[in-house]
């Protein structure tokens, strides 16, 4: 068993599956490219004054709000197909590709 001393702070107990890891890269990487482009677009008056300070926080926590409301979104669709797909075929006006 591995000490806890020696093992990250945020380490899973079990591994992310393939699909999550690629979908957090992709969020952790458009987040960065957002934040970037906040810290390239701010002056040196923004940063003497605070205001780029301010600037990035707010793309940061708007990129965040928008992450977590397309997963909510994401997720609601995918309760919506599965419950379509658990409906009789003779009911169903679509067929279901599952």
């Amino acid at each position: 068993m591995t000490d806890i001393a020696q093992r990250p702070i945020w380490a899973r107990r079990t591994p992310l599956d393939v699909e999550d890891a690629k979908q957090r890269t992709t969020a952790y990487v458009y987040g960065n490219l957002l934040v970037l482009a906040a810290i390239l677009s701010v002056t040196e008056e923004d940063v003497d004054s605070n205001r780029a300070f301010w600037i990035v926080l707010g793309t940061a926590i708007s990129t965040f709000v928008a992450h977590v409301f397309a997963e909510a979104m994401g997720r609601r669709s995918d309760r919506r197909h599965s419950r379509r797909c658990s409906i009789p075929l003779r009911w169903r006006r679509n067929r279901c590709r599952c």
